[in-house]
């Protein structure tokens, strides 16, 4: 385990009964890192689970130093699970010049893995920039569990691009479905434009996967409740909330919002409810490594 498994990945281990093998990650005075994994925690030949979510530059650093440390102690198939993958939503070219961050990430990680399992990636084409199997695991079922869910809920679409993803969610819980057009005037900053479907009287939960300086989801809950909605909720996959944005939610007009443990940042805190996705993704491990491994993988 990478330092930013965290609790989670502690439970994901409990929960497989698998070995848990604890990465020692230093630095030395000119900030540079060192890793390192006891020989003796390692089986030459066996299957290892890595799990390490991505959230900075040295996160992605850390990763292939444990990496390599595993295959010079004989450790070929390496799994990565990585419930948030940073540079994820870097997936296109913005302006003449950028580059395609996702793509390079997607490069020099897969290139010293054998498989990735990654929670709710951002966009659906991710794996494309992948030469190996990656599976995206969706949190419906950690929605369900956390919200109350009747006739007069409304789910909503942060923008024009999640309605494909949302839009069988809706129809299995059996809510309306609302849709939110926004643009980007600059970087971390957007704008509602327009609103689609009904909302008056409406408990309201946006889902997005992504919460990061919260202005978008502030400005959202503040047009839902305009627009006469009775409550606004939101859950969101990942908490990054960078800079302020715990405190811009806190005195936001959003009721609660409630986000999983794929990046250890913190326990649950005043509005913001911190849910474990271990279950989920212990589960999916399971299905697709453990069921069909005669190896017994350490993690």
């Amino acid at each position: 385990m990478g330092s930013k498994a965290g609790k989670l990945g502690q439970e994901i281990a409990l929960l497989l009964d698998l070995a848990m093998v604890r990465a020692q990650v230093s630095r030395f005075p000119d900030g540079e890192s060192n890793v390192l994994i006891h020989h003796e925690d390692v089986v030459p030949g066996t299957g290892v689970l890595v799990l390490q979510s991505l959230c900075s530059d040295g996160d992605i650093m850390e990763f292939l130093f444990i990496v390599d440390a595993l295959n010079r102690l004989g450790v070929r198939d390496i799994t990565l699970v990585s419930p948030y993958f940073g540079y994820a939503r870097a997936d296109r070219i913005v302006t003449p010049g950028s580059a395609v961050a996702a793509k390079v990430v997607a490069r020099i990680v897969g290139e010293r893995i054998s498989s990735l399992l990654v929670l709710d990636v951002h966009f659906p084409q991710f794996e494309g920039f992948f030469e190996i199997p990656v599976y995206n695991v969706l949190p419906w079922s950690l929605l369900k569990e956390s919200m109350h869910v009747d006739h007069n809920m409304a789910l909503v679409a942060p923008d024009v691009g999640a309605v494909k993803k949302l839009k069988p969610l809706s129809e299995e819980l059996g809510t309306s479905l609302v849709i939110m057009n926004k643009r980007r005037p600059r970087a971390c900053l957007s704008e509602v434009t327009e609103v689609v479907g009904e909302i008056y009287g409406k408990d309201c939960i946006i889902v997005d996967d992504i919460v990061c300086g919260g202005g978008t989801l502030c400005n959202s809950a503040a047009k839902l409740k305009e627009l006469g909605a009775r409550s606004v909720v939101a859950f969101i996959t990942h908490g990054v909330f960078s800079g302020s944005a715990r405190q811009k939610i806190m005195g936001s007009q959003v009721d609660r919002i409630v986000v999983t443990d794929s990046i250890p940042w913190g326990e649950t805190q005043g509005k913001i409810e911190v849910i474990s996705a271990a279950d989920l993704l212990a589960r999916k491990i399971r299905s697709v490594y453990l069921d069909v491994n005669t190896k017994s993988p350490n993690c």
